[in-house]
């Protein structure tokens, strides 16, 4: 079960947290949850957006393994730069050429592209040189 319960505790809840839901499921979800402080099921919060997956208690496990796998499989430096632009479009709308630059700077420098696409042509695991500061 999920649910944002301020409404039941009579919280003004605070600014972050609500700005977050209304990016993360829209407005109207968020005002139900917000008004009413239901709590709702697995189900419901899969169709608005509050949770990615839903499994099965015992597929859980497999699924964690499967994501830690290929998490670990894939570019680091790709990661951290999607985040951070990501979270700058959550944030101001738009990624910045500021920090476009930053990162595309960084996958420059880093050698990632380099290697990603020499063991894609060789058909061999990756062993990605770009380490986080």
């Amino acid at each position: 079960m999920f649910g944002i319960t301020p409404a039941k505790l009579g919280i003004v809840y605070p600014t972050n947290a609500l700005e977050r839901a209304v990016r993360v499921i829209g407005g109207s979800a968020a005002k139900h949850l917000m008004y009413t402080g239901e709590l709702i099921d697995a189900t419901r919060a899969l169709r608005i957006g509050l949770i990615d997956e839903l499994l099965s208690t015992t597929a859980l496990d497999a699924r964690v393994d499967e994501l830690v796998t290929v998490l670990l499989e894939r570019s680091s430096l790709t990661q951290v730069a999607s985040k951070a632009m990501i979270d700058e479009v959550v944030r101001e709308g738009k990624v910045k050429p500021k920090t476009t630059l930053q990162w595309e700077t960084e996958m420059d420098k880093s050698g990632e592209v380099r290697e990603g696409v020499a063991a894609f042509l060789a058909k061999r695991p990756v062993r990605w040189p770009w380490r986080r500061h």
